[in-house]
């Protein structure tokens, strides 16, 4: 039935129904005109030639009509085969629809998620460089009489660090000046235990955007809200106890923290 329309079919089935069911009708006006024209000579006829007169006509219409009858259910049923490959063939446009709506709708989640993600992380970042700064700025010490607030604490300690070391490296008597200046860092967070906290805090938000895709912007950023004398005294803190997790080197190299301290040395 391949190539054949489906109205094709059903003209089939109307047709050969039709004639099924006038062989029907018509073996039916046989028996009956036998019935009402024989039955003057039924006593003279016997039985075995009564049965193969309805047998050899009657019989034969209606097994004709069964023939017909049996090609009409053989054609109802591949109409109804073709309708299920129709709703079949539906159904797997309809699955592979869904599926790539399925998969559109994934990646836009992934999508959200990564967008969500990334502001989560970014207010994160900014949280913590507000409370690291509001620490900078809560620093007060009176430095010669003088009341030092803020970054200007961190100066001070830097120009402290620096007086202690050049002092000493004059004293050295033979002991390696990379000694003598760890010693001297390590005698200026002893008595200044505030770095410690300074870079316990800034450590954190280093960390914060070590997450982050984009990092190097960010630790531009936090390069920005850096005095020279706050990256002097990292580079020195880096130096006197290492950097294990590698935070500080990624901020040390960016070309925003490495450009303050190469103005500050040419000048």
């Amino acid at each position: 039935m391949l190539g054949v329309s489906t109205d094709d079919i059903n003209n089939k089935i109307r047709l050969f129904s039709a004639l099924a069911w006038l062989l029907i009708i018509a073996g039916l006006l046989v028996f009956v005109w036998f019935l009402f024209q024989g039955r003057k000579n039924m006593e003279e006829l016997q039985l075995h030639l009564i049965g193969d007169f309805l047998g050899g006509s009657v019989a034969s219409l209606w097994a004709l009509a069964g023939i017909f009858f049996i090609y009409v259910a053989f054609l109802g049923q591949s109409i109804q085969i073709r309708f299920q490959k129709e709703e079949l063939k539906h159904s797997i446009e309809e699955l592979r629809s869904n599926r790539e709506e399925l998969k559109a709708q994934r990646i836009q989640l992934e999508r959200q998620t990564e967008l969500y993600d990334f502001q989560f992380k970014e207010s994160s970042f900014y949280n913590l460089l507000t409370n690291h700064a509001n620490l900078v700025n809560g620093l007060e010490i009176y430095d010669g009489g003088n009341l030092r607030k803020g970054k200007f604490v961190l100066r001070a300690y830097y120009k402290e660090f620096w007086s202690d070391f050049s002092t000493k490296q004059d004293d050295s008597n033979g002991i390696g000046i990379m000694d003598v200046r760890k010693d001297c860092f390590r005698r200026l967070v002893k008595q200044r235990d505030f770095l410690f906290s300074y870079f316990d805090s800034l450590s954190l938000v280093i960390k914060e955007v070590s997450e982050m895709k984009i990092e190097e912007n960010y630790l531009n950023i936090i390069a920005t809200h850096m005095t020279i004398f706050e990256r002097k005294l990292l580079e020195e803190f880096v130096i006197c106890y290492g950097d294990t997790g590698g935070y500080f080197y990624s901020l040390m190299n960016t070309e925003l923290f490495r450009r303050g301290l190469e103005l500050y040395e040419n000048s």
